[in-house]
């Protein structure tokens, strides 16, 4: 697989991704309070080391472990988390920087499709901020945990079968993991390859509904994307999406080949969660990396300044969800302080987290609104409430506040 991009300037990088994932509602696993209530057991470290599971050697495996330590179980409400290796190395001893910084966040306890979805808009989000505006989505699914176990049976029949024509120093890790020969055989694109069985024929028809709502979301997005049936993450780790964000533009290989710089990588962690963390919380997340040139210790000491939000967006029902990402990128570019809860599973859940919060006005969009291209802006001081046209809210929220 090829290496995920890395970007050189630290400090730009880490103040970027940090200010546009609080946007959109995440918030630093160090600044979290433990909750009281039943923890996850901790995760086995070894077994996470030796297998390098995830995204990046465990760092986004690592991140939802940390997160969900912190929570009580069940959660009441999904946790927005986002994790910097630059924090671990503030709080340490250790005298020498490190040589690479890891941005990942996640949410835990959302297992609907608009976790995905939130997760991905976000990323883009930042890579634009980055200067990354050629970018293509590649997304594909591997299932729930049955869909995943029968492709990876037909897999395994299908290599031993043509076993004579693996390559040697593959051959042993056929009885230990068939993922990784999958993964060695696609990255030297062997001839196998043409006929191999694809992850996408053995999905259950729940896993086909929550890959063809993340679509949707990518649709209503106006995102480029393409389904990419190569990306299979480790067993112990991923369920359902696993998705690279790469660059549009390619670039040529000493060997003549062209290859897409990987900007961003991640998917739903779910079976890392109840294999690892021994919980059911389901989890889905992304990495990013930087690999500066020079690293200084106040690169890394970074304050996110966050203003009070003028307005929290509420939505209800799926096509408002659909429209919804959208309406927060405009209010985000347009610098209009906002707090969303798209993965919140209650309407009223949302209210009294607005009325607790003490936020002047709600944005509201509902199905009739959705197809209409308006909102429903509310005073909540005064319960007053006026019919805004999308194209037009940044503007009347300006005014109003």
């Amino acid at each position: 697989m090829t290496p995920i991009h890395t970007y050189s300037d630290s400090h730009n990088f880490l103040k970027k991704a940090m200010g546009v994932a609080n946007y959109y509602g995440f918030s630093s696993v160090s600044s979290q309070k433990k909750t009281r209530g039943r923890r996850s057991k901790k995760i086995n470290r070894i077994g996470l080391e030796t297998r390098k599971i995830d995204a990046l050697g465990g760092e986004l495996a690592l991140a939802i472990q940390r997160c969900t330590e912190k929570a009580q179980a069940p959660l009441p409400e999904p946790l927005l988390f986002y994790h910097s290796t630059a924090d671990a190395h503030m709080k340490s001893s250790r005298k020498t920087l490190p040589k690479k910084l890891v941005f990942s966040f996640g949410i835990v306890g959302a297992p609907q499709s608009i976790a995905e979805a939130l997760i991905i808009r976000t990323t883009l989000a930042i890579l634009e901020e980055l200067g990354q505006n050629d970018t293509h989505v590649f997304l594909n699914s591997i299932g729930d945990r049955d869909s995943a176990i029968k492709f990876g049976r037909e897999l395994s029949l299908y290599l031993k079968k043509n076993q004579d024509t693996l390559p040697p120093q593959i051959q042993t890790a056929l009885k230990e993991d068939v993922f990784i020969v999958l993964e060695y055989l696609r990255r030297k694109q062997h001839e196998l390859c043409d006929d191999i069985p694809r992850p996408m024929e053995f999905l259950s028809e729940g896993s086909r509904r929550h890959l063809r709502e993340i679509i949707e979301y990518l649709d209503s997005l106006d995102v480029s994307y393409e389904l990419d049936d190569t990306l299979v993450g480790h067993k112990d780790c991923y369920t359902n999406t696993i998705f690279e964000i790469r660059k549009t533009t390619s670039t040529e290989n000493k060997d003549g080949s062209l290859e897409h710089a990987v900007l961003a990588k991640g998917g739903r962690c779910d079976e890392f969660s109840r294999r690892f963390l021994k919980t059911d919380e389901p989890s889905v997340g992304v990495v990013l990396v930087c690999n500066p040139e020079k690293v200084d210790v106040q690169d890394l000491s970074i304050q996110t300044s966050t203003r009070k939000p003028k307005a929290c967006f509420i939505q209800l029902g799926f096509d408002a969800k659909l429209r919804g990402l959208g309406v927060i990128e405009t209010l985000r570019k347009a610098r209009v302080p906002l707090y969303q809860t798209f993965v919140s599973t209650t309407l009223a859940g949302q209210i009294a987290d607005v009325e607790e919060r003490g936020i002047p006005y709600t944005i509201i969009m509902g199905q009739k609104e959705a197809l209409e291209g308006t909102v429903i802006v509310r005073n909540m001081s005064t319960r007053s409430q006026d019919i805004v046209p999308v194209d037009l809210l940044p503007q009347y929220i300006k005014q109003i506040s």
